[in-house]
This record gives structure tokens, sequence and C-alpha cells, in this order.
């Protein structure tokens, strides 16, 4: 799902009733991971590492971030 040759990458995150997806390149890349109890808003953000004895790069060129309402919600 990673691109290793140079070309951009596409990170999309989705939280959807307690559970945390994560999907690169629009395939999902970690199982599905329930959040604990008491987990109801959460807080965005970005964090890259790189491991390695080369310099490593990352940029972000965009975020966008979709609230869907759900039961219970009210209206904004």
């Amino acid at each position: 799902a990673i691109r290793k040759d140079g070309r951009a990458n596409e990170l999309a995150l989705s939280v959807r009733e307690g559970v945390l997806r994560v999907y690169v390149n629009g395939e999902e890349v970690l199982p599905p991971q329930k959040m604990p109890p008491g987990f109801t808003r959460m807080s965005q953000s970005l964090f890259a590492f790189h491991a390695g004895e080369t310099p490593g790069k990352v940029s972000f060129r965009k975020f966008r971030l979709w609230r869907v309402k759900g039961p219970g919600d009210e209206p904004t």
C-alpha cells in the first residue's frame, strides 16, 4: 500500500462508532482499533518518524476533516 518510489502517499483515518481505521492509498493497513471507553471526540494530529541514518522527508499537502453526524448529535 505504501509507495516507496518517491510518489505521494495518501493517508486516511476513519473513526466511527468507537473504531479507528487507517488506510494508505485506499488500502486498510492496520487491523481496526477499538477505542477505550470514554473516548467520544478526538483531536487530530499528524506525526512522522524516520528510522534510518539517511535524511528523511515528510510533507503534507492537504488536511481535511469531515464530521459525520451520528445518533444523538445536535445540528451545528
